[in-house]
This record gives C-alpha cells, structure tokens and sequence, in this order.
C-alpha cells in the first residue's frame, strides 16, 4: 500500500467514524427529548391520579357521615 492509498483509506475511515459519531449524536438527543417528554407526561399523570383518588375519598368522606 502506498502512502497516497493509506491517507486515502485514512480519510475516508475517519470520515465514516465522525458520520457515525454524529448521527449517534443526534439519536442521543432525539432520545433525551422524548424521555423528557415521557416525565413530562408521567409526571401529570401522576398528579391528575392522585387528584382523583383525593377527590374520590373526600367524596367518600362525605357520603359516609352521619347527617345531624
């Protein structure tokens, strides 16, 4: 192999290595926003459950009380 077909072979296995490495760069991203948006999403579910379940036992609560 000459010195020209090994910087040839370098360049484009670099090149190659650096495409690689940005597009794993862009998945990493992509991933991170949509498990923000997961949390996001879990995060208000949790909230309008625990809301509800309140809600239902207050309700609960106050069926269940004597009247005066």
């Amino acid at each position: 192999m000459s010195l020209d077909e090994f910087e040839k072979y370098y360049r484009e296995a670099m090149s190659q290595a650096l495409n690689q490495l940005q597009r794993v760069t862009l998945l990493s991203a992509n991933l991170q926003e949509s498990v923000d948006e997961i949390s996001t999403s879990l995060q208000q579910l949790n909230r309008t459950t625990e809301d509800f379940i309140s809600d239902q036992r207050q309700n609960s609560d106050d069926k269940s009380e004597p009247e005066s």
